[in-house]
């Protein structure tokens, strides 16, 4: 299911202004469904911060897709690959919510991440760098997990950060 219309229009107004009406951690006037999603992205930013791979199944679905700017990847195991290799790269990474805006099952999510580059990714040597980059994704839930994510992460910054450009 691709996201609604309205969840892309709160992408697209995070992605040009920064700013938008909602905090991450909610605030104001919330139904109980925006609620949901808000404690799903909680736990979801938990369970990636704490780097714990065994718990991945308590927020993504088995068949999870993750549709990025590096590519698209089906599965919770290729996910969880993916995860693993990032986190032998940066093992002190970490993952900051700095928005959320929920519309339905889906959430408009802005984020940025900090990291010590201290093990090879992509082949490319560790620098020993302090990382900071940032990035938006357009996830959908579905029975208290994640089932999909459009994933809009600043390569450019990762990239040249590690060396690569």
């Amino acid at each position: 299911m691709k996201p609604t219309k309205s969840a892309l229009s709160l992408a697209l107004l995070v992605a040009l202004t920064g700013t938008a009406t909602a905090h991450p951690n909610g605030g104001g006037h919330r139904s109980g469904p925006e609620r949901r999603i808000l404690a799903l992205v909680d736990q979801y930013f938990e369970v990636v911060n704490d780097q714990d791979l065994g718990r991945f199944p308590e927020v993504f679905a088995a068949d999870y897709l993750l549709d990025s700017t590096a590519g698209t990847y089906t599965g919770l195991p290729t996910f969880t690959g993916l995860m693993s290799a990032l986190y032998s790269a940066l093992p002190d990474i970490h993952y900051t919510l700095d928005e959320v805006l929920v519309d339905g099952n889906a959430a408009v999510i802005r984020y940025h991440y900090t990291g010590t580059n201290l093990g090879s990714f992509l082949g490319l040597p560790a620098t020993g760098d302090v990382i900071t980059c940032r990035g938006l994704e357009i996830d959908r839930f579905e029975d208290g997990l994640m089932v999909e994510s459009r994933n809009f992460t600043d390569y450019y910054c990762l990239l040249s950060s590690l060396g690569a450009l």
